[in-house]
């Protein structure tokens, strides 16, 4: 078995992490164009790190492109007889918004589902949960479903999602009936 401390990813881990330290321990950030980054020393500690972590990212990375893209799938999933929804979360945990380019809830022929609610729309901004829902008379007991979900933006990896088959409108239990987090 390897030791972590002695293979040259624990090294650059390790050396991420601690200069990743001493940037957010210090009051503002400097970017890659020398500007001062002032604009983030009040407001939400949280949000704060966010900014100072993207502008980390960016200087590591190099340049961001919109053209940075992620599909989130689940598996294929069936609830039992009661279920009659299902659910996609979507959740952005990063500081930059980025843009839905394709939205799915399949049944298990692969046949597209109408989605009946959704408050995603095109885009989903900075540190918020969206979602969009297909119901009966699309999401029936017996079937098995699946969907995913994909986005657009610099900040596209730091996009996170749950596809649930739920029991909205029979008789207990009512809630989720089966979950999975979308990769």
């Amino acid at each position: 078995m390897k030791d972590g401390r002695k293979s040259k990813w624990g090294w650059r881990i390790s050396a991420v992490v601690l200069v990743s330290g001493l940037v957010l321990g210090t009051s503002s950030v400097v970017t890659q164009a020398g500007e001062r980054d002032d604009n983030h020393n009040r407001g939400n500690p949280f949000d704060q790190i966010l900014h100072k972590l993207d502008k980390i990212l960016d200087a590591i990375k190099g340049d961001t492109k919109d053209s940075d893209q992620q599909t989130l799938a689940s598996s294929t999933m069936f609830g039992g007889p009661l279920q009659d929804g299902a659910l996609v979360y979507v959740r952005n945990v990063s500081s930059k918004p980025v843009t839905i380019s394709d939205k799915r809830i399949v049944n298990e022929q692969g046949n597209d589902l109408p989605i009946n609610y959704d408050t995603c729309g095109s885009s989903v901004a900075p540190t918020t949960t969206c979602v969009f829902i297909t119901e009966q008379p699309y999401i029936v007991g017996g079937q098995a479903y699946a969907a995913s979900v994909t986005v657009k933006g610099a900040s596209a990896s730091a996009v996170r999602a749950q596809f649930e088959i739920r029991n909205s409108f029979h008789a207990p239990p009512l809630g989720p009936l089966a979950r999975d987090n979308m990769r």
